[in-house]
């Protein structure tokens, strides 16, 4: 289980850092903007249907997963429930996969500092 925290930890600063400049290299779209959806076209009730789940905040981190073996190959552990399409959120000490198409959070984890 330390290992998965060390992981959240280090994709938080990953996405913070690198998302917004390099997301489809590594398999992702992304955005650091309000969750309007404007940057990488989420659907209109997107963040209606993720509250119901887990309320996140307008400034969250969101990206879209285009590759999972990209994304998987960095992080295995992380991704082991994710596929394409699914998105992952962070905001605050919190990282969430959620599957948009099923309406299901895949995994939820706390980063702990």
């Amino acid at each position: 289980m330390d290992a998965k925290w060390l992981i959240v930890v280090l994709l938080v600063g990953f996405a913070a850092g690198v998302w917004y400049e390099k997301g489809q290299q590594f398999g992702v779209q992304s955005s650091p903007v309000p969750v309007t959806g404007a940057a990488i076209g989420l659907p209109s009730d997107f963040k209606a249907k993720l509250n119901v789940f887990v309320k996140i905040p307008n400034d969250a981190l969101i990206a879209k997963i285009d590759d999972i073996n990209k994304v998987r190959a960095q992080q295995p552990q992380f991704y082991e429930n994710a596929k394409n399409g699914d998105y992952m959120i962070a905001f605050g000490d919190t990282v969430v996969i959620y599957d948009y198409q099923n309406n299901k959070i895949m995994d939820k984890f706390k980063v702990v500092t």
